[in-house]
């Protein structure tokens, strides 16, 4: 079985390979146990997809109390899931016939949004987050994604953020630039925005002036989160994430 780097290999533009990778497992390497399903909303005309499409709703609204999208008037994550004019894909890790974790992310060329992450209580606090994570943050750079960025909780800042994980918060400052670059990202309320490079810019040197002369003065230049341990259904203004 071909995994899914390896056909995204095939053609470097945007979203290389995509049809041929969409809803077929793809090993996870290292892992045997472990699959990684790509998915949309169009997908959900076939029983097997539907059917794997509705597990994951099903691990969305295990980790999120429902929540109606105020222009829809529909149920978030289900609008996300199932809504072909969202151009969400449903990225699916299946432990044996299982679905494990799940993450919505939706491509904007060099931007991508994973604003909805959720790991089944089942399968919280073995990994799956990070595995799954890994797993898109690679084939987002095969197709030439430069960033990704996900809306964090504060009490789940520290996972994203950390070591392991690898995002970092932005300013409010970044974050509206970034809002009105791209206007209908997923945001929610009470929520900390956090970006993460996955291809690094290189920095262009700058040319060396010759003879120039100052007088006097000087001058200056300016520059899902996770809770493992629920005990009841968060609200889907929080992004959740097992670790």
């Amino acid at each position: 079985m071909r995994s899914m780097e390896d056909i995204m290999r095939d053609d470097r533009s945007l979203l290389p390979g995509v049809g041929l990778v969409l809803g077929r497992p793809s090993p996870v390497h290292g892992r045997s146990d472990l699959s990684l399903t790509l998915l949309n909303s169009d997908m959900k005309h076939n029983k097997a997809h539907y059917a794997k499409l509705t597990q994951a709703l099903h691990v969305m609204h295990e980790c999120f109390a429902p929540s109606m999208d105020p222009v829809t008037h529909k149920d978030m994550a289900e609008d996300v899931i199932f809504n072909e004019e969202r151009e969400f894909y449903t990225v699916v890790l299946e432990k044996g016939d299982k679905v494990a974790t799940v993450a919505n992310v939706r491509v904007h060329n060099d931007l991508a949004e994973a604003p909805l992450v959720a790991t089944g209580f089942e399968y919280q606090r073995q990994g799956m987050c990070k595995v799954l994570m890994g797993e898109i943050e690679k084939w987002l750079r095969e197709c030439g994604v430069e960033r990704l960025v996900l809306p964090s909780v504060q009490t789940a800042l520290k996972t994203w953020t950390s070591s392991s994980m690898g995002f970092e918060t932005m300013t409010e400052d970044e974050k509206a630039d970034l809002l009105i670059d791209y206007d209908y990202l997923l945001d929610f309320q009470d929520t900390v925005m956090c970006q993460k490079q996955l291809i690094l810019k290189k920095k262009k040197k700058k040319k060396k002036k010759k003879n120039v002369k100052c007088d006097s003065g000087s001058s200056s230049d300016g520059s899902t989160i996770s809770h493992e341990d629920q005990s009841s259904k968060v609200a889907m203004s929080t992004f959740i994430c097992g670790r």
